[in-house]
């Protein structure tokens, strides 16, 4: 949460990006690009921050943090085995495996597949 605007300022100018607690805005947060003040949607904003305690940084969810409940394509091994392909449903953090698929199997380690490794999946087998 910031005390004042300048803090704020402060914030935007340092590359970070800002959201609001404010349910009624449209975005999720908003930051500079190229000098201007832009929403999550790329849109120029043109309102001021006359509340500032009711803004705070916005830190970027990691993948894992919003898995969808149809699951993410990922690579997935442990210490000793090779990666292969599974769509991770679950992810818990106090786990030693971690990145969980329907059944109750887990890994130790997970990435989703890049749009280029899920083409070349699925149009060149």
């Amino acid at each position: 949460m910031f005390k004042t605007t300048a803090d704020i300022y402060k914030a935007l100018l340092e590359g970070k990006k800002i959201a609001s607690m404010d349910i009624y805005l449209d975005s999720s947060y908003v930051y500079l690009k190229n000098g201007d003040l832009v929403n999550d949607k790329d849109h120029h904003v043109t309102w001021g921050f006359s509340s500032p305690e009711s803004w705070q940084e916005y830190i970027e969810p990691k993948w894992y943090d919003n898995i969808p409940e149809q699951g993410i394509l990922c690579w997935v091994w442990n210490t000793k085995t090779e990666r292969t392909i599974r769509i991770l449903k679950y992810y818990y953090a106090e786990t030693q495996y971690p990145y969980m698929v329907d059944g109750g199997y887990g890994w130790e380690y997970a990435t989703p597949l890049t749009r280029e490794e899920a083409e070349e999946l699925i149009y060149r087998g």
